[in-house]
């Protein structure tokens, strides 16, 4: 005669020992996504250069660097998908508008030196 046990229905988070009733829960944040570091950098680069367009040589290099890395940034989001494209676009505008600023005021400075 064969003995016959019953079977039993388990899931596999049952079968296995935890520390915690916690290890079967979702983390408690969201993932936010990929962001691109280049293009908060450029943003922030570009908030900079608009007072910075004061001293002009120092203008000219964090308008230069925050357009370059707003570009790259631009070009990487759009290859990657990554998520922050507005971060690179505010970027690339006050980076523009930073070195406008600064050649204006390099312009003004070499003027008034000749008269």
């Amino acid at each position: 005669m064969a003995t016959h046990t019953p079977e039993t229905t388990t899931t596999p988070e049952e079968q296995r020992p935890t520390a915690s009733p916690l290890d079967q829960h979702a983390p408690p944040t969201a993932s936010r996504g990929d962001r691109s570091g280049k293009g908060t950098a450029s943003m922030i680069l570009g908030i900079i250069s608009i007072p910075a367009a004061i001293i002009p040589i120092i203008g000219l290099v964090i308008g230069v660097v925050g357009l370059v890395l707003g570009l790259i940034a631009r070009g990487d989001i759009n290859r990657r998908g990554l998520s922050n494209r507005g971060h690179a676009v505010a970027g690339i505008v006050l980076n523009s508008i930073g070195l406008v600023l600064t050649i204006a005021n390099m312009v003004a400075g070499a003027i008034m030196a000749t008269s």
